[in-house]
């Protein structure tokens, strides 16, 4: 009886640990940023680039996890509510409606929304085609 039952544990647990990496990236997802591309195009002159724009949508104190634009230019206008960046470097700053944050590239950051209220911003990212949006940056 006690061999059956941790067999039937490890088999339990060996299943979440399959199951848990989903579940982990699906629970992240669900906590986005409510995002929206508006537009993607190749850059005319410059082999190899892309532009991308995007309306992003924060609720109220969400965050982003911190990560970094690999060879990618990330421009930040603010429409709604105040928006606080910090960068590997230690760099703290805010940004409000009608400021423009750029954040260069391979800069790990992270931003959140700090007030009561939903934050929208306007992202233009100017980037090699050849490589992700985004990826996770490590502290």
């Amino acid at each position: 009886m006690t061999q059956s039952l941790i067999a039937v544990s490890a088999f339990v647990l060996s299943i979440g640990t399959l199951i848990t990496p989903s579940v982990h990236a699906q629970a992240l997802a669900e906590k986005a940023p409510a995002s929206k591309q508006l537009f993607q195009s190749d850059l005319k002159g410059v082999s190899g680039q892309e532009a991308m724009v995007f309306f992003v949508e924060f609720a109220p104190g969400q965050a982003l996890p911190w990560h970094v634009h690999p060879g990618g230019h990330e421009l930040v206008y603010g429409l709604e509510g105040t928006f606080a960046f910090e960068e590997q470097n230690g760099t703290k700053s805010s940004l409000r409606p009608g400021e423009l944050k750029h954040i260069g590239p391979d800069v790990g950051h992270t931003v959140r929304n700090e007030g009561s209220t939903a934050a929208k911003v306007l992202v233009v990212r100017v980037k090699e085609k050849a490589k992700p949006v985004a990826v996770p940056f490590q502290r």
